[in-house]
């Protein structure tokens, strides 16, 4: 009883305290605290944004200004492929390339920092810039001991490791998937180092250049405009005659929009046996399936049973992008009078979204649907993520 009771004001007695506590904390110094915190968050992603962009721009710069361009070479010279050293050149690569890249990253931080200065102390955006120089003076360290040979300061170089691919090319941070693409497959296209925003908004997100397109099934009165789109823009499309060879094709576009029935055992076998090809660094990077899905996915009530169908499936194509070896992507179109009447704008909007990388297209659809279908994946992917 003694003990209960020991417990029993040793609670109260902590309770009090916290209340006492509360009772003389300041509303204002959060309040500042508050304002504090996020004007030094801004300021930091800001700044790590615009020295991120101009380091991207340096790059592009390398492919398209000739005086950059001789300089730029020997980045390129340095990796054979899979990312194997040419030592002698690479050491090059490390003075003419990435030094140079490096203090223009420091310029630009340190710009911002000196921006911060003439603020109000008490906006803390300072102490946000000054982390942002302190990130662009490790990368200028780091590429200065890479120089001088420190062994420690060459295993830093993570984007260009040796060592197989473990996942396709990612969407918004471009890891060593993506940057492959770039050495080894069009140096016109993927120029983002850290981020992929400018190849986006300059749609070298994804080059079709070289790629070998078949068509799994006809596609009514877009495949004709699709087809002359994707050669436009340098895709070699397999014509109806020609068998598809799955180990040749790149992408596969396979039409499940006017899918009948819950089991479409053809189309699912085909994708299957398609990704079934993709096993070395190549394939992981350059192999992709296109699917078209019907606009029901989006829509609040079902007219018949088909549309549940293909929700179902849909719902089933997210779950296996989770773990497919390559990317797959969704493509969600209006009503089929659109298609029919403007299939050129479909055709167009399509090849656009998919060199931008946009992995779920939503073409020709009301306003609500393009906020819509991302959230709804999202969720979608997360459910069955967490269900694993």
């Amino acid at each position: 009883m003694n003990e209960l009771l020991f417990h029993i004001n040793s609670l109260y007695s902590t309770v009090n305290a916290i209340v006492q506590n509360a009772q003389m904390f300041d509303l204002g110094t959060l309040k500042d605290s508050l304002f504090w915190l996020i004007d030094n968050l801004c300021w930091a992603a800001i700044s790590r944004l615009c020295v991120e962009l101009s380091r991207d721009v340096f790059h592009t710069l390398g492919h398209q200004w000739d005086w950059l361009t001789r300089y730029h070479f020997s980045h390129h010279a340095a990796y054979k492929p899979g990312y194997v050293k040419r030592w002698s050149a690479y050491f090059t690569s490390l003075q003419q390339h990435d030094l140079p890249e490096a203090l223009i990253m420091v310029l630009i931080a340190t710009t911002f920092a000196f921006l911060a200065c003439t603020q109000p102390i008490m906006s803390g955006s300072l102490l946000g810039c000054l982390l942002v120089v302190l990130h662009t003076l490790k990368q200028l360290v780091g590429t200065i001991l890479r120089i001088f040979k420190v062994e420690w300061a060459l295993k830093t170089d993570t984007m260009h490791k040796t060592l197989p691919l473990t996942e396709p090319p990612s969407i918004w941070r471009v890891n060593r998937s993506y940057h492959l693409r770039h050495h080894f497959g069009d140096p016109m296209a993927y120029f983002g180092v850290n981020f992929s925003i400018l190849d986006k908004l300059m749609k070298t997100a994804l080059s079709l250049k070289g790629r070998t397109i078949g068509f799994a099934n006809h596609l009514n009165d877009l495949e004709h405009t699709l087809r002359s789109e994707l050669i436009q823009a340098g895709g070699r499309v397999i014509p109806h005659h020609e068998p598809i060879d799955f180990e040749k094709t790149c992408i596969l576009i396979i039409d499940i929009s006017e899918v009948k029935g819950i089991c479409p055992e053809g189309l699912i076998h085909q994708m299957e046996a398609f990704l079934s090809t993709v096993h070395t660094d190549e394939e992981i990077v350059t192999k992709e399936i296109w699917l078209i899905v019907s606009n029901a996915e989006n829509a609040i009530a079902w007219d018949s049973l088909d549309d549940l169908y293909q929700r179902f499936l849909s719902d089933w194509i997210t779950r296996r992008r989770i773990d497919a070896p390559c990317i797959l992507r969704k493509i969600v179109l209006g009503s089929y009078q659109d298609h029919r009447q403007s299939p050129n704008v479909v055709s167009k909007s399509i090849v656009s979204a998919v060199q931008r990388d946009i992995r779920n297209i939503v073409v020709r659809s009301p306003g609500w649907v393009y906020l819509l279908q991302p959230l709804k994946e999202w969720m979608v992917s997360v459910y069955f993520r967490l269900g694993q």
